[in-house]
């Protein structure tokens, strides 16, 4: 879209300097359908953003119910819920494709409301145009050069209602996905945050307390926690769920920062090293299974290439697989 725009506009602005020059005072007769243009620009430009962020709101409703139904097949026919599944199915398809067809309607609209303003335009010309050859002002040939020209500028100004419709578009159906990368992680580091030296003696909670968001005290996950784990040792954490018992590991690696107290490994705060050299010594078998797409070697060995085959089969081993 790019190229094709520099082209129009180049071809816009030489084709307007012609206009210029063959019609003299008759060619800012054209200035007056600027304002009227620009307010139906921006209303259409605001309408052609709104649509098409609805429409893609909606084509993630009818993406989720599908991957929630394939993915859980099984707890769908074990409750028999496969004629609710489809009505819930083609309720969203239906409500995508009224959205679609309200972005479609505010995407159609500006070319004929472009041609309406240019049959004006050109009306107009001709009316003032007729009384300057009339009086001699200006030559047949050359109003009939003006108007031809004038005719070239209408291909250019109409892409670039096109160009416009395309750009509000990219930006309806990617204003979710800037607003996500804006979004500041809440765990930062340190300026001067030093890089944490090989594990060795202790892992520490000191006194530590969390809570998700700003709920109060009466929502903490985590109540003046005091733990030491030595080098070698290995510490089961069990609890009824939602007690915070992954909340409680996830501070190590400081996917969160406790609200109270202090985590220290090795009599170091981990807010003062780096997050770099913090998490390349822990490591992290989750409860849900994650497989990326990629062969079995490079899932056990995941972000370490250069691992030997030996050294990951050597792991399968240690794990009885």
């Amino acid at each position: 879209m790019l190229a094709e725009f520099l082209q129009q506009f180049f071809t816009f602005l030489s084709i307007a300097a012609v206009v210029v020059i063959l019609g003299g005072r008759l060619s800012w007769a054209l200035l007056l359908f600027v304002p009227g243009d620009r307010l139906f620009l921006a209303q259409d430009r605001l309408a052609v953003r709104s649509t098409t962020r609805q429409g893609q709101d909606k084509l993630a409703e009818i993406q989720n119910i599908l991957h929630e139904t394939i993915t859980g097949n099984r707890i769908v026919k074990a409750f028999n819920s496969e004629k609710w599944e489809i009505s819930r199915f083609r309720g969203a398809a239906r409500r995508l494709f009224r959205a679609n067809l309200r972005s479609v309607a505010a995407t159609a609209i500006s070319s004929p409301l472009m041609d309406v303003f240019g049959v004006a335009g050109i009306a107009l010309l001709l009316l003032l145009g007729r009384e300057q050859v009339k009086h001699g002002e200006m030559t047949p040939s050359i109003f009939v050069a003006f108007i031809t020209a004038v005719f070239s500028l209408y291909n250019p100004v109409r892409k670039f209602a096109q160009f416009n419709n395309n750009f509000q578009q990219a930006l309806g159906a990617s204003s979710e996905i800037f607003k996500f990368m804006d979004i500041e992680d809440e765990v930062r580091e340190k300026p001067n945050a030093k890089r944490l030296p090989a594990f060795a003696k202790t892992v520490q909670f000191d006194h530590v307390s969390f809570t998700y968001g700003s709920e109060g005290e009466d929502a903490r996950v985590l109540h003046n926690i005091g733990l030491e784990v030595r080098r070698g040792e290995v510490v089961a954490i069990v609890g009824s769920s939602g007690s915070g018992k992954s909340t409680l590991v996830h501070l190590i690696p400081r996917f969160f920062d406790a609200t109270e107290g202090r985590l220290l490994i090795d009599g170091y705060d981990v807010r003062d090293v780096t997050l770099a050299s913090l998490r390349e010594q822990v490591g992290i078998v989750t409860q849900e299974t994650v497989l990326f797409n990629d062969t079995v070697r490079n899932n056990i060995a995941y972000g370490q290439p250069n691992v030997a085959l030996k050294d990951v089969e050597a792991a399968l081993g240690r794990l009885g697989a």
